[in-house]
């Protein structure tokens, strides 16, 4: 009978080997690092805040890092609407996202960008 990593029981674990982090672990990363780029939409018409949504995020990506955060405020909903149902569902380098957590919930989202290779 075989793990369901593929291993027989009782045959030693490989001490090197890490486990992958959780998506919610990767998002929270994200959310705490200090070097996070965090995207600021105050102030932009709908066209302006998603050319920056998307340079922010292929920057993200080609760079290497984690993930953005992206500020896209309170107000009447209309950035938030476009950034949480329009851009980042259909952006094909973002791997996950989610509210930032509190105080910043509903006026922030953390995005986790796909991996390079």
């Amino acid at each position: 009978m075989k793990r369901g990593n593929g291993e027989r029981p009782g045959a030693p674990l490989d001490p090197l080997r890490k486990e992958k982090p959780s998506r919610e672990a990767e998002l929270f990363g994200v959310e705490h690092a200090e070097d996070t780029d965090d995207v600021d939409l105050h102030g932009m018409d709908a066209w302006d805040a998603q050319q920056e949504c998307e340079r922010a995020i292929d920057a993200a990506f080609y760079a290497g890092d984690l993930g953005i955060t992206i500020t896209h405020g309170i107000g009447g909903g209309v950035l938030r609407r476009l950034v949480r149902e329009q851009i980042l569902p259909r952006h094909p380098l973002v791997e996950a996202w989610r509210s930032a957590s509190h105080p910043f919930g509903s006026s922030r989202v953390v995005v986790l960008v796909k991996r390079r290779g």
